[in-house]
């Protein structure tokens, strides 16, 4: 029996193959976790609000609400941090308690912008799916 190995133009066809694929595969996987993070802050950001929202009714009396203050009165488990990979320490929340308006939470990274307040992204996605 005579072996038979592949030709370089098998090999070169394989390869070009596997290149394509790739070309397709890894900007959608970029998109897919850019998403997932998303979701994951979002739902960081209504657990803050909750919290926050519970703090109020609980403590009337205070001025200003942190993410502090409720992980020292046991309405969050530990201090929420942004899930996004842009930056190697993800990012921190911010509880926006003014008068004359509703609470919100901002999230803020580490490396700038952050993805912006909940009110906002809420706004958004509803604005999205009415497309």
């Amino acid at each position: 029996m005579k072996k038979r190995g592949l030709t370089l133009t098998e090999i070169i066809f394989a390869i070009s193959l596997l290149g394509i694929l790739l070309l397709i595969i890894v900007p959608s996987y970029g998109r897919i976790r850019q998403r997932v993070e998303l979701k994951a802050c979002v739902t960081n950001m209504r657990m803050i609000l909750g919290a926050a929202q519970l703090y109020i009714l609980e403590n009337p009396e205070e001025e200003h609400v942190t993410v502090d203050k409720l992980v020292k009165a046991g309405l969050l488990p530990q201090v929420p941090v942004c899930p996004s990979l842009k930056s190697p320490k993800g990012g921190y929340y911010e509880i926006v308690d003014e008068p004359n308006r509703p609470l919100d939470v901002i999230c803020i990274h580490l490396h700038g912008k952050g993805h912006g307040s909940l009110r906002q992204i809420i706004a958004g996605s509803e604005s999205e799916g009415s497309k």
